[in-house]
């Protein structure tokens, strides 16, 4: 029963007129953001081949779902790789108040310490607003083994996204219509048991234009049930919450998810409470 009460809490975000477009024909803009020390052996040289490295390991992968740009933050006018250069992980968070731009930001940054070359990554996803959760890291001794660490780092985090649909006769699940699907077969990268992080996304408008936001939702998921057919996945609510997308989301514009990097392996449960 909560479950469905918390179905019926969302409908009306669903029967919007306006609703932002899914997105199904669009491309992924993967742009990589490079972040290296002040250091000689990071010269402009290094930072150029590394960035035509990275490129040419990810991009065959992600084939025609998306383009990959490679951005050497320290020489970058872009806001966002300048945000990165200047603050960290902090300009790659999750913010409410943050615009929405549909680019995958994914920043990885590199340290030399202790002799070793220490590698981290983390990704934004400006479709849905949402970050992935874990600071991915790996360290290498050599110079020329970074651009291969980076490209495994960097490859299981690309997550598909997509726009969350109301199944009027299933209170307990949803579909999720996956962005660029008509581009690209997705079967391979959205498979079952897989899990969706949740946003409410909300409209307004600044200076005459549509400006959308997002808010994560908190202790929600979906978990792929079905797998993908014609671009969308069937997926169970699992929610801490009676009403897991709030009151906002009956004046919201969308619900999107984006698809959280996982792995399987067994684990052990110990009960603690009787």
């Amino acid at each position: 029963m909560r479950i469905a009460i918390a179905i019926l809490a969302i409908l009306p975000a669903f029967s919007l007129a306006a609703a932002p477009d899914p997105l199904p024909a669009e491309a992924y803009e993967w742009r990589i953001l490079v972040r290296t020390p002040n250091h000689p052996l990071f010269d402009a040289s290094f930072r150029t081949t590394l960035a035509r490295e990275l490129k040419a390991a990810l991009q065959p992968g992600l084939g025609l779902l998306g383009v990959v740009e490679v951005i050497d933050v320290a020489s970058s006018d872009d806001p966002v790789a300048k945000q990165f250069h200047e603050q960290g992980w902090p300009a790659l968070a999750s913010n409410p108040t943050k615009p929405l731009d549909n680019l995958k930001n994914h920043g990885l940054a590199i340290e030399y310490r202790d002799g070793g070359f220490h590698l981290a990554a983390r990704q934004l996803d400006g479709f849905t607003g949402l970050t992935t959760p874990l600071l991915r890291t790996r360290t290498v001794r050599s110079l020329d083994q970074i651009a291969r660490a980076a490209g495994l780092l960097l490859e299981p985090d690309f997550a598909p996204a997509g726009t969350v649909e109301v199944i009027p006769t299933d209170a307990g699940k949803v579909m999720v219509n996956l962005r660029a699907h008509t581009l690209a077969p997705l079967e391979a990268r959205v498979k079952l048991g897989d899990i969706f992080a949740v946003s409410v996304i909300q409209e307004s408008m600044e200076k005459g234009h549509s400006r959308l936001t997002a808010t994560p939702v908190a202790y929600t998921l979906l978990k792929v049930v079905e797998g993908v057919k014609d671009g969308k996945c069937k997926c169970q609510i699992l929610s801490r919450w009676t009403n897991p997308f709030g009151r906002d989301s009956r004046r919201a514009a969308a619900i999107r998810a984006l698809r959280l990097p996982t792995i399987t392996t067994p684990v052990r449960v110990q009960l603690v409470d009787r």
